[in-house]
């Protein structure tokens, strides 16, 4: 018989090699932003925070375990993440933008570089990044985005979610 306890987080058993841990409580978030028309200014080879100047443009509709700070993500609880980011834009027609996901905290980026062409002005571009995040308590973490001419963007819609795979 097993049974629950609101103060457990994880469940503990050995596999005769090495002990294994089951989340009892998934954290997870979920959130983004829509119909914005946010344009960021972004200078040539510099690695720039999409955010606003109110630093609030990322919304969570829903958080446990996670929470949105300042347009960081901050982890409440060490593990191991994963979940996906797309986010809609208007880039310079033929200019190129990367994609990551950075941890402000240890100074690192999380997972892959994805890259994408504008299209101009009132043409989207999409993008979507698969989220892994290798992450310690207390970990920010920011969406940024790069180009090497320095062509302004302007973001209109995202969603992201994020969930805990184990600690």
């Amino acid at each position: 018989m097993i049974g629950y306890n609101e103060s457990i987080e994880r469940l503990e058993f050995h596999d005769g090699s090495d002990w294994k841990y089951i989340p009892v409580t998934i954290w997870h978030a979920f959130g983004g932003f829509q119909d914005q028309t946010e344009t960021l200014s972004i200078d040539a080879d510099t690695w720039t925070h999409v955010t606003n100047a109110g630093n609030d443009l990322w919304t969570g509709l829903e958080a446990d375990g996670l929470t949105l700070d300042g347009d960081e993500m901050v982890i409440t609880h060490s593990g191991d993440y994963s979940g996906f980011l797309s986010i809609t834009f208007e880039g310079g027609n033929g200019k190129d933008y990367i994609f990551r996901i950075y941890n402000v905290t240890q100074s690192e980026v999380s997972g892959y570089r994805i890259g994408a062409t504008g299209q101009g002005t009132g043409n989207y571009t999409n993008v979507s990044i698969p989220i892994y995040l290798e992450a310690t308590a207390g970990d920010h973490f920011q969406f940024q985005v790069y180009t090497t001419d320095g062509t302004d963007a302007t973001f209109l819609n995202s969603i992201f979610h994020l969930s805990i795979l184990h600690y």
